[in-house]
Protein backbone atom coordinates (compact mmCIF):
# COMPACT_ATOMS: atom_id res chain seq x y z
CA UNK A 1 0.00 0.00 0.00
CA UNK A 2 1.01 3.24 -0.84
CA UNK A 3 0.51 7.41 -0.91
CA UNK A 4 -3.21 7.97 -2.14
CA UNK A 5 -2.18 11.70 -3.22
CA UNK A 6 0.90 10.49 -5.52
CA UNK A 7 -0.93 7.50 -6.78
CA UNK A 8 -1.36 7.90 -10.52
CA UNK A 9 0.36 11.10 -10.68
CA UNK A 10 3.49 12.24 -13.17
CA UNK A 11 6.22 11.90 -10.62
CA UNK A 12 9.19 12.38 -13.27
CA UNK A 13 11.60 14.40 -12.24
CA UNK A 14 13.16 17.23 -14.10
CA UNK A 15 17.05 17.31 -13.99
CA UNK A 16 19.38 17.61 -11.20
CA UNK A 17 21.92 20.16 -11.21
CA UNK A 18 24.79 19.49 -12.83
CA UNK A 19 27.08 21.66 -11.92
CA UNK A 20 28.30 25.07 -10.42
CA UNK A 21 26.16 27.62 -10.45
CA UNK A 22 25.08 31.42 -9.31
CA UNK A 23 21.93 32.41 -8.99
CA UNK A 24 19.82 35.23 -7.16
CA UNK A 25 18.09 33.19 -4.36
CA UNK A 26 18.67 29.36 -3.33
CA UNK A 27 15.64 27.72 -2.06
CA UNK A 28 16.65 24.09 -0.52
CA UNK A 29 13.14 21.66 -0.51
CA UNK A 30 10.39 21.86 -2.90
CA UNK A 31 7.76 21.21 -0.91
CA UNK A 32 4.97 23.76 -0.09
CA UNK A 33 7.17 26.39 1.66
CA UNK A 34 10.03 26.19 -1.27
CA UNK A 35 7.85 26.50 -4.23
CA UNK A 36 4.91 29.51 -2.71
CA UNK A 37 8.51 31.20 -1.86
CA UNK A 38 9.76 31.08 -5.33
CA UNK A 39 6.28 31.68 -7.02
CA UNK A 40 5.75 35.05 -5.09
CA UNK A 41 9.38 35.97 -5.81
CA UNK A 42 9.39 35.30 -9.19
CA UNK A 43 5.66 37.38 -9.00
CA UNK A 44 7.20 40.48 -7.14
CA UNK A 45 10.60 40.32 -8.91
CA UNK A 46 10.46 38.90 -12.25
CA UNK A 47 14.40 39.71 -12.74
CA UNK A 48 15.71 37.36 -10.40
CA UNK A 49 17.16 34.13 -11.06
CA UNK A 50 15.34 31.53 -8.45
CA UNK A 51 16.57 28.13 -8.23
CA UNK A 52 14.60 25.27 -6.25
CA UNK A 53 17.18 22.07 -5.52
CA UNK A 54 14.96 19.03 -3.75
CA UNK A 55 16.28 15.94 -2.81
CA UNK A 56 13.44 13.57 -4.07
CA UNK A 57 10.74 15.39 -6.30
CA UNK A 58 8.64 18.17 -5.50
CA UNK A 59 6.14 17.05 -3.11
CA UNK A 60 7.78 14.65 -1.73
CA UNK A 61 7.35 15.28 1.90
CA UNK A 62 4.39 16.65 3.95
CA UNK A 63 3.30 18.90 1.08
CA UNK A 64 2.53 15.51 -0.62
CA UNK A 65 1.26 13.04 2.27
CA UNK A 66 -0.70 15.11 4.76
CA UNK A 67 -4.57 14.51 5.14
CA UNK A 68 -5.81 16.87 2.71
CA UNK A 69 -6.84 19.72 4.72
CA UNK A 70 -6.26 23.48 3.52
CA UNK A 71 -7.28 25.08 6.89
CA UNK A 72 -7.02 28.65 8.16
CA UNK A 73 -5.58 27.03 11.90
CA UNK A 74 -2.73 27.85 13.40
CA UNK A 75 -0.74 25.96 15.85
CA UNK A 76 -0.44 28.20 18.76
CA UNK A 77 -3.36 29.42 19.88
CA UNK A 78 -4.44 32.94 19.99
CA UNK A 79 -3.54 33.46 23.53
CA UNK A 80 -0.31 31.54 23.27
CA UNK A 81 0.27 34.42 19.96
CA UNK A 82 -1.10 37.42 22.27
CA UNK A 83 1.12 36.50 25.19
CA UNK A 84 4.20 36.60 23.50
CA UNK A 85 3.35 39.13 20.71
CA UNK A 86 0.51 41.54 21.78
CA UNK A 87 -3.24 41.12 21.18
CA UNK A 88 -3.52 43.12 17.72
CA UNK A 89 -0.19 41.12 16.15
CA UNK A 90 -1.98 37.61 17.61
CA UNK A 91 -5.61 38.70 16.03
CA UNK A 92 -3.66 39.66 12.64
CA UNK A 93 -2.15 36.75 12.37
CA UNK A 94 -5.33 35.26 12.50
CA UNK A 95 -7.23 36.92 10.50
CA UNK A 96 -3.68 36.79 7.77
CA UNK A 97 -4.37 32.96 8.18
CA UNK A 98 -7.92 33.02 7.69
CA UNK A 99 -7.29 35.07 4.46
CA UNK A 100 -4.86 33.02 3.00
CA UNK A 101 -7.50 30.36 1.77
CA UNK A 102 -8.79 32.90 -0.59
CA UNK A 103 -5.01 33.73 -2.00
CA UNK A 104 -4.53 29.86 -2.39
CA UNK A 105 -7.99 29.72 -3.89
CA UNK A 106 -7.40 32.36 -6.51
CA UNK A 107 -4.33 30.53 -7.03
CA UNK A 108 -5.43 27.55 -8.33
CA UNK A 109 -7.98 28.83 -10.47
CA UNK A 110 -5.80 30.98 -12.32
CA UNK A 111 -3.44 28.21 -12.48
CA UNK A 112 -5.48 26.09 -13.24
CA UNK A 113 -4.67 23.25 -10.90
CA UNK A 114 -6.32 20.75 -10.39
CA UNK A 115 -6.36 19.45 -7.02
CA UNK A 116 -10.08 18.59 -5.95
CA UNK A 117 -10.24 21.71 -4.25
CA UNK A 118 -14.09 21.93 -1.97
CA UNK A 119 -14.17 24.69 0.42
CA UNK A 120 -17.13 22.91 2.33
CA UNK A 121 -15.21 24.56 5.81
CA UNK A 122 -14.47 21.40 9.07
CA UNK A 123 -15.86 20.29 12.03
CA UNK A 124 -14.63 19.56 15.81
CA UNK A 125 -16.76 16.97 17.34
CA UNK A 126 -17.08 16.52 21.26
CA UNK A 127 -17.07 13.27 22.18
CA UNK A 128 -16.68 13.08 25.79
CA UNK A 129 -16.68 15.70 29.10
CA UNK A 130 -12.68 16.30 28.40
CA UNK A 131 -13.48 17.12 24.74
CA UNK A 132 -16.36 19.53 25.44
CA UNK A 133 -14.36 20.80 27.83
CA UNK A 134 -11.63 22.20 25.16
CA UNK A 135 -14.34 22.93 22.59
CA UNK A 136 -16.06 25.10 25.06
CA UNK A 137 -13.05 26.83 25.38
CA UNK A 138 -12.16 27.38 21.88
CA UNK A 139 -15.12 28.70 21.06
CA UNK A 140 -15.16 31.08 24.16
CA UNK A 141 -11.26 32.04 23.30
CA UNK A 142 -12.51 32.96 19.88
CA UNK A 143 -14.95 35.36 21.32
CA UNK A 144 -12.69 36.32 24.21
CA UNK A 145 -10.83 38.05 20.89
CA UNK A 146 -13.42 39.57 19.16
CA UNK A 147 -13.40 36.69 16.37
CA UNK A 148 -17.25 36.77 15.15
CA UNK A 149 -17.24 34.34 11.64
CA UNK A 150 -14.86 31.81 13.27
CA UNK A 151 -15.76 28.64 14.58
CA UNK A 152 -19.77 27.94 15.90
CA UNK A 153 -22.18 25.48 17.44
CA UNK A 154 -24.45 23.28 15.57
CA UNK A 155 -26.62 20.68 15.84
CA UNK A 156 -25.81 17.14 16.30
CA UNK A 157 -28.83 15.50 15.40
CA UNK A 158 -28.07 14.74 11.41
CA UNK A 159 -24.40 13.41 12.88
CA UNK A 160 -24.71 9.49 13.09
CA UNK A 161 -21.12 9.66 15.35
CA UNK A 162 -21.76 7.38 18.49
CA UNK A 163 -21.69 9.64 21.82
CA UNK A 164 -21.53 12.26 19.84
CA UNK A 165 -22.42 15.38 22.72
CA UNK A 166 -21.16 18.86 20.76
CA UNK A 167 -19.63 19.72 17.34
CA UNK A 168 -18.59 23.15 15.84
CA UNK A 169 -18.01 23.96 12.14
CA UNK A 170 -16.09 26.35 10.39
CA UNK A 171 -16.31 27.70 6.80
CA UNK A 172 -12.63 28.49 6.80
CA UNK A 173 -11.08 25.00 5.56
CA UNK A 174 -10.73 23.14 2.44
CA UNK A 175 -10.91 19.80 1.46
CA UNK A 176 -7.65 19.12 -1.36
CA UNK A 177 -5.86 16.50 -3.30
CA UNK A 178 -2.58 17.61 -1.66
CA UNK A 179 0.26 15.71 -4.03
CA UNK A 180 -1.59 17.40 -7.38
CA UNK A 181 -1.77 20.65 -5.69
CA UNK A 182 2.17 19.96 -4.90
CA UNK A 183 3.05 18.77 -8.29
CA UNK A 184 0.61 21.68 -10.43
CA UNK A 185 2.29 24.43 -8.28
CA UNK A 186 5.71 22.88 -9.32
CA UNK A 187 4.83 23.27 -12.93
CA UNK A 188 3.50 26.80 -12.30
CA UNK A 189 6.84 28.18 -10.65
CA UNK A 190 8.75 26.53 -14.09
CA UNK A 191 6.73 27.75 -16.44
CA UNK A 192 6.76 31.60 -14.71
CA UNK A 193 10.59 31.02 -14.82
CA UNK A 194 12.13 29.44 -11.89
CA UNK A 195 14.39 26.70 -12.18
CA UNK A 196 13.54 23.43 -10.23
CA UNK A 197 16.83 20.52 -10.13
CA UNK A 198 15.19 17.54 -8.57
CA UNK A 199 17.02 14.32 -7.50
CA UNK A 200 19.43 16.77 -5.89
CA UNK A 201 20.46 16.41 -2.32
CA UNK A 202 21.95 19.71 -0.03
CA UNK A 203 24.10 18.89 2.42
CA UNK A 204 25.22 22.50 3.69
CA UNK A 205 23.74 25.79 3.56
CA UNK A 206 26.18 29.01 4.41
CA UNK A 207 26.02 32.17 3.72
CA UNK A 208 25.74 33.21 0.25
CA UNK A 209 26.38 29.43 0.06
CA UNK A 210 24.72 25.83 -0.94
CA UNK A 211 26.64 22.64 -0.98
CA UNK A 212 25.00 19.58 -2.74
CA UNK A 213 26.06 16.07 -2.03
CA UNK A 214 27.13 15.50 -5.69
CA UNK A 215 29.95 18.10 -5.18
CA UNK A 216 28.24 20.99 -6.91
CA UNK A 217 27.79 24.29 -5.11
CA UNK A 218 25.52 26.96 -5.72
CA UNK A 219 26.80 30.79 -4.59
CA UNK A 220 23.54 33.13 -4.05
CA UNK A 221 22.57 36.43 -2.62
CA UNK A 222 19.99 34.65 -0.31
CA UNK A 223 19.03 31.37 0.52
CA UNK A 224 16.16 29.97 1.82
CA UNK A 225 15.95 26.54 4.25
CA UNK A 226 12.43 25.40 2.88
CA UNK A 227 12.99 21.71 4.83
CA UNK A 228 10.76 21.63 7.44
CA UNK A 229 10.96 17.98 9.30
CA UNK A 230 13.90 17.03 7.13
CA UNK A 231 15.98 20.02 8.17
CA UNK A 232 18.08 16.66 9.97
CA UNK A 233 19.85 16.02 7.35
CA UNK A 234 22.10 19.73 6.54
CA UNK A 235 25.36 19.96 8.38
CA UNK A 236 24.91 21.35 11.44
CA UNK A 237 21.25 21.85 11.62
CA UNK A 238 20.31 18.54 13.44
CA UNK A 239 18.53 20.56 16.16
CA UNK A 240 16.50 23.17 14.23
CA UNK A 241 13.63 20.95 13.55
CA UNK A 242 11.95 18.15 15.36
CA UNK A 243 10.46 15.76 13.11
CA UNK A 244 7.00 14.29 14.33
CA UNK A 245 5.65 11.38 12.49
CA UNK A 246 2.03 10.89 11.40
CA UNK A 247 0.31 8.05 9.91
CA UNK A 248 -2.75 8.30 6.96
CA UNK A 249 -4.74 5.88 5.82
CA UNK A 250 -7.26 5.83 3.07
CA UNK A 251 -10.36 3.93 2.72
CA UNK A 252 -12.24 2.50 -0.47
CA UNK A 253 -14.29 4.52 -2.42
CA UNK A 254 -17.57 4.58 -0.47
CA UNK A 255 -21.27 4.17 -1.71
CA UNK A 256 -23.04 7.48 -1.69
CA UNK A 257 -25.76 5.37 0.46
CA UNK A 258 -23.37 4.70 3.29
CA UNK A 259 -22.19 8.03 3.46
CA UNK A 260 -25.77 9.23 3.52
CA UNK A 261 -26.20 7.30 6.34
CA UNK A 262 -23.21 8.96 8.16
CA UNK A 263 -25.20 12.48 7.72
CA UNK A 264 -21.44 13.80 7.08
CA UNK A 265 -21.95 17.65 5.59
CA UNK A 266 -20.42 17.06 1.73
CA UNK A 267 -16.84 17.14 1.64
CA UNK A 268 -15.77 19.00 5.11
CA UNK A 269 -13.03 18.13 6.77
CA UNK A 270 -13.28 17.30 10.64
CA UNK A 271 -11.27 15.97 13.83
CA UNK A 272 -12.18 14.78 16.77
CA UNK A 273 -11.04 16.76 20.09
CA UNK A 274 -8.96 14.46 21.73
CA UNK A 275 -5.23 15.09 22.53
CA UNK A 276 -3.93 12.78 19.91
CA UNK A 277 -6.91 14.06 17.42
CA UNK A 278 -7.76 11.82 14.48
CA UNK A 279 -8.43 14.11 11.34
CA UNK A 280 -10.79 13.20 8.62
CA UNK A 281 -11.83 14.30 5.23
CA UNK A 282 -14.28 12.81 2.22
CA UNK A 283 -11.88 13.14 -0.85
CA UNK A 284 -13.54 14.04 -4.49
CA UNK A 285 -13.93 9.88 -5.72
CA UNK A 286 -15.76 9.48 -2.18
CA UNK A 287 -12.65 7.51 0.08
CA UNK A 288 -12.21 8.75 3.62
CA UNK A 289 -9.11 9.80 4.84
CA UNK A 290 -8.32 9.88 8.26
CA UNK A 291 -5.09 10.43 10.23
CA UNK A 292 -2.58 10.73 13.19
CA UNK A 293 -3.30 9.00 16.37
CA UNK A 294 0.32 9.02 17.38
CA UNK A 295 2.94 11.72 18.55
CA UNK A 296 5.71 9.47 16.81
CA UNK A 297 9.34 10.49 17.31
CA UNK A 298 12.52 8.65 16.43
CA UNK A 299 15.70 9.68 17.79
CA UNK A 300 17.37 12.47 16.05
CA UNK A 301 14.50 13.28 13.93
CA UNK A 302 14.41 10.77 11.96
CA UNK A 303 12.42 9.47 9.49
CA UNK A 304 11.02 5.77 8.69
CA UNK A 305 8.71 3.52 7.45
CA UNK A 306 5.13 4.02 9.33
CA UNK A 307 4.01 2.11 12.48
CA UNK A 308 1.84 -0.88 11.98
CA UNK A 309 -0.11 -0.37 15.55
CA UNK A 310 -0.91 3.31 14.51
CA UNK A 311 -2.24 1.86 10.95
CA UNK A 312 -4.67 -0.55 12.68
CA UNK A 313 -5.87 2.08 15.92
CA UNK A 314 -6.46 4.50 12.59
CA UNK A 315 -8.80 1.70 10.89
CA UNK A 316 -10.77 0.50 13.94
CA UNK A 317 -11.28 4.38 14.48
CA UNK A 318 -13.50 4.43 11.18
CA UNK A 319 -15.78 2.07 12.83
CA UNK A 320 -15.95 3.99 16.01
CA UNK A 321 -17.01 7.11 14.34
CA UNK A 322 -18.59 6.23 11.81
CA UNK A 323 -20.62 2.66 12.12
CA UNK A 324 -22.08 3.07 8.40
CA UNK A 325 -18.46 2.31 7.46
CA UNK A 326 -16.85 0.17 9.34
CA UNK A 327 -16.42 -2.57 6.77
CA UNK A 328 -15.05 -0.23 4.05
CA UNK A 329 -11.35 -1.62 2.93
CA UNK A 330 -8.46 0.24 3.34
CA UNK A 331 -6.40 0.24 0.52
CA UNK A 332 -3.81 3.02 0.78
CA UNK A 333 -2.15 3.59 3.63
CA UNK A 334 0.61 6.09 4.29
CA UNK A 335 3.49 7.79 7.21
CA UNK A 336 5.22 11.21 7.07
CA UNK A 337 6.93 13.94 9.25
CA UNK A 338 5.71 17.19 9.93
CA UNK A 339 8.16 19.72 11.67
CA UNK A 340 7.61 21.62 14.73
CA UNK A 341 10.00 24.58 16.46
CA UNK A 342 11.02 24.19 20.25
CA UNK A 343 7.84 26.68 21.03
CA UNK A 344 5.86 24.94 18.65
CA UNK A 345 5.22 28.22 16.86
CA UNK A 346 6.20 28.69 13.23
CA UNK A 347 8.44 31.25 12.62
CA UNK A 348 9.49 33.01 9.14
CA UNK A 349 13.14 34.72 9.44
CA UNK A 350 15.59 36.31 7.10
CA UNK A 351 18.46 37.71 7.89
CA UNK A 352 19.91 40.40 5.35
CA UNK A 353 23.12 40.49 5.75
CA UNK A 354 23.94 36.77 5.93
CA UNK A 355 21.48 36.19 3.41
CA UNK A 356 19.90 32.93 5.01
CA UNK A 357 16.53 32.78 5.19
CA UNK A 358 14.08 30.20 6.42
CA UNK A 359 10.43 29.08 7.64
CA UNK A 360 8.47 26.00 8.91
CA UNK A 361 7.66 24.78 12.46
CA UNK A 362 3.75 24.21 10.98
CA UNK A 363 2.85 21.10 13.07
CA UNK A 364 0.75 19.71 10.58
CA UNK A 365 -0.95 23.19 9.81
CA UNK A 366 1.41 23.79 6.79
CA UNK A 367 -0.40 23.22 3.63
CA UNK A 368 -2.23 26.96 4.03
CA UNK A 369 0.34 28.34 6.48
CA UNK A 370 3.15 27.86 3.84
CA UNK A 371 1.65 30.01 1.42
CA UNK A 372 1.76 32.60 3.68
CA UNK A 373 4.98 32.05 4.38
CA UNK A 374 5.80 32.25 0.69
CA UNK A 375 3.99 35.60 0.57
CA UNK A 376 6.56 36.62 3.69
CA UNK A 377 9.87 35.61 2.73
CA UNK A 378 8.90 36.99 -0.88
CA UNK A 379 7.90 40.59 1.14
CA UNK A 380 11.36 40.04 2.94
CA UNK A 381 13.62 39.31 0.11
CA UNK A 382 12.46 41.90 -2.10
CA UNK A 383 11.99 44.77 0.26
CA UNK A 384 8.58 45.02 -0.85
CA UNK A 385 6.08 46.79 1.41
CA UNK A 386 4.29 43.78 2.24
CA UNK A 387 1.46 43.57 5.13
CA UNK A 388 2.85 39.94 5.77
CA UNK A 389 6.17 41.34 6.09
CA UNK A 390 4.78 43.03 9.43
CA UNK A 391 3.11 39.93 10.65
CA UNK A 392 4.64 38.92 14.32
CA UNK A 393 5.85 35.45 12.96
CA UNK A 394 8.72 37.27 11.22
CA UNK A 395 11.72 37.42 13.11
CA UNK A 396 14.36 36.01 14.36
CA UNK A 397 14.46 31.77 14.55
CA UNK A 398 13.66 29.87 16.61
CA UNK A 399 16.02 28.41 19.84
CA UNK A 400 17.03 25.30 19.49
CA UNK A 401 15.44 22.06 20.32
CA UNK A 402 17.29 20.17 23.31
CA UNK A 403 20.38 18.17 22.47
CA UNK A 404 19.47 14.12 22.26
CA UNK A 405 18.67 11.96 24.29
CA UNK A 406 16.63 14.70 26.15
CA UNK A 407 14.35 15.60 23.16
CA UNK A 408 13.86 12.06 22.22
CA UNK A 409 13.03 11.45 26.18
CA UNK A 410 10.45 14.83 26.06
CA UNK A 411 8.47 14.34 23.57
CA UNK A 412 8.25 10.41 23.05
CA UNK A 413 6.99 11.47 27.35
CA UNK A 414 4.67 14.03 26.07
CA UNK A 415 2.98 11.49 23.37
CA UNK A 416 2.89 8.84 26.31
CA UNK A 417 1.13 11.35 28.68
CA UNK A 418 -1.47 12.51 25.98
CA UNK A 419 -2.56 8.93 24.84
CA UNK A 420 -2.78 8.56 28.62
CA UNK A 421 -5.01 11.43 28.79
CA UNK A 422 -7.35 10.30 26.02
CA UNK A 423 -7.71 6.71 27.88
CA UNK A 424 -8.59 8.27 31.06
CA UNK A 425 -10.99 10.88 29.42
CA UNK A 426 -13.14 7.82 26.95
CA UNK A 427 -13.19 6.17 30.11
CA UNK A 428 -15.15 9.04 31.75
CA UNK A 429 -12.51 9.64 33.89
CA UNK A 430 -10.65 13.27 34.20
CA UNK A 431 -7.47 13.99 32.50
CA UNK A 432 -6.08 15.24 35.34
CA UNK A 433 -2.02 17.09 35.57
CA UNK A 434 -1.32 14.98 32.40
CA UNK A 435 -3.97 16.52 30.69
CA UNK A 436 -2.96 19.96 31.62
CA UNK A 437 1.02 18.97 30.63
CA UNK A 438 -0.40 18.32 26.94
CA UNK A 439 -2.51 21.36 26.70
CA UNK A 440 0.39 23.88 27.89
CA UNK A 441 2.99 22.14 25.64
CA UNK A 442 0.70 22.04 22.62
CA UNK A 443 -0.96 25.14 22.82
Amino acid sequence: MHNLWMDGADLSQRPPLAADTEVDVAIVGAGYTGLWTAYYLRRLAPELRVLLLEAQYAGFGASGRNGGWCSAELPASLVTLASRHGRPAAIAMYQAARDTLDEIERVVADERIDCGWSRDGSLRLARDEGQLARLDAALAEEREFGIEDGWRPIGTDALAVPRLRAAAFTPHCAAIQPGLLARGLARAVVSRGAQLAEGTQVTELAPHLVRTRCGSTVRARTVVRATEAYTRSLRGQARRVAALHSHVVATEPIPAAAWRETGWPGRATGLELRALFPYLQRTADDRLVIGGRSLGYRFGSRSGPGDPRVWEILRATIGDLFPALAQAAIDHRWSGVLGAYRDFEPRVSYDRETGLAQAGGYVGDGVALANLAGRTLAALITGADRPEARLCWAGPPARNWEPEPLRFLAIRTLGRLARSADEREQAGRRAGLRGKIVTAALS
